[in-house]
């Protein structure tokens, strides 16, 4: 078993902008997420516990079945690891071969297998998965994507009851967010955008208001 010292040594710098912290005396580089390491909690450059929280909160007031979770773009799981207490399976995709072999071999291993590594852009959703999900968190990811219109229409076809789905800092700014939102409607599902925004994140412009979140529920 590594130590936490070796572990927070694996973090490359290209990841999280070169952001550092220190730790019993020594400089890492900071996890873009928070994570917890031999049970010790390290905040990266966006929090998510508070995300957590609210996301609980929204799937309390759901009837939703807690079978499978699907995080698509799950960088270092801590939303799979979250949901995999709760659900009776979480899967990730995430296109950062370091984030889904840490998450597979380091951070969780009770979850091993369980963070598929994938360019979304190479090879969408809907050829990865055949069965659908009752619930599908896709966070700060659709900006990344080239075909937006198709991918969202994958999160409809793989979504079996609930998909949670947040935009970026910036997307308020530019107007980005209206798109983002024509592009869920246009699925027959309740698109309902949610009346907080969630928290930029560290490494977001100093002016962002905060990232626009939309909760889509199937019919």
């Amino acid at each position: 078993m590594k130590t936490t010292e070796e572990i927070l040594e694996m973090f490359p710098s290209r990841l999280v902008e070169s952001r550092t912290f220190n730790y019993n005396g020594k400089t890492y580089y900071q996890p873009y997420e928070t994570i917890f390491i031999n049970g010790e909690k390290f905040n990266g450059l966006r929090k998510n516990t508070d995300r957590a929280e609210l996301f609980d909160k929204i799937l309390e007031s759901k009837n939703i079945d807690f079978d499978s979770h699907l995080d698509v773009g799950s960088n270092l799981g801590f939303f799979v690891h979250h949901f995999s207490k709760k659900f009776k399976k979480s899967n990730g995709v995430e296109m950062e071969s370091f984030y889904t072999d840490m998450c597979n071999n380091i951070l969780y291993p009770e979850l091993s297998g369980n963070f598929i590594n994938n360019d979304l852009n190479v090879k969408p959703l809907r050829d990865l998965f055949t069965e659908q999900f009752n619930l599908i968190t896709s966070l700060s990811m659709i900006e990344y994507i080239n075909d937006k219109r198709k991918f969202v229409e994958d999160l409809y076809n793989l979504t079996k009851q609930v998909c949670i789905v947040e935009g970026h800092s910036e997307d308020i700014k530019k107007g980005l967010d209206i798109t983002y939102e024509n592009h869920l409607k246009s699925m027959d599902w309740d698109v309902e955008r949610y009346s907080e925004l969630t928290e930029a994140g560290s490494n977001a412009p100093s002016d962002s208001l905060g990232r626009p979140l939309w909760i889509c529920t199937k019919k």
